[in-house]
C-alpha cells in the first residue's frame, strides 16, 4: 500500500511540475476532469489515470460518483480485454460503501490494478 500511495504522489509531483512548466491543460470543469480520466484509460496511462481520478475526487466529486465511473470503465473499456476488471471495480465500489474508507485508497487501488489488466491482455494480443 505504500508504494501505491507514493506513485499517487509521484505522480501528482510531475504533473505540478508539468504546469509550472507552462504545459497546463485547460481542464476547468468536471466534465472535463472526467474527460481526461476517461481518455487517460483508455490510453492505457496508469500514471495519467491516477492522476486524473486523484484530482477528480480531490475536486470534490461524490465518491458514489467516481465508484460508478470506475466501473462503468471497468465494464465498458476494460472488460472487453480481461473480465476480472469488472469483478474487481464492483467490489471496491461495496467496500467504498460499506467502510467509507476514502476514495483515494479503495478505488484508485481498484483502478490500478484493472489497469494492469487491460495492459497485461492488450500485450497479449487480446482485441480491445
Amino acid at each position: 500500500m505504500t508504494n501505491f500511495v507514493q506513485n499517487i504522489d509521484a505522480a501528482k509531483e510531475l504533473c505540478d511540475e508539468l504546469i509550472a512548466a507552462g504545459f497546463t491543460p485547460f481542464v476547468s470543469t468536471r466534465s472535463d476532469t472526467i474527460s481526461a480520466l476517461h481518455k487517460a484509460v483508455r490510453g492505457s496511462d496508469p500514471d495519467a489515470s491516477l492522476y486524473w481520478f486523484v484530482r477528480m475526487v480531490d475536486g470534490g466529486v461524490d465518491p458514489r460518483y467516481a465508484a460508478r465511473r470506475l466501473v462503468r470503465m471497468a465494464s465498458e473499456d476494460i472488460g472487453l480485454a480481461d473480465p476480472r476488471a469488472l469483478r474487481i471495480a464492483l467490489d471496491a465500489a461495496r467496500f467504498r460503501q460499506k467502510t467509507g474508507w476514502s476514495p483515494r485508497i479503495t478505488l484508485a487501488d481498484s483502478l490500478r490494478d484493472t489497469l494492469d489488466f487491460w495492459r497485461s491482455s492488450v500485450r497479449q494480443g487480446a482485441r480491445v
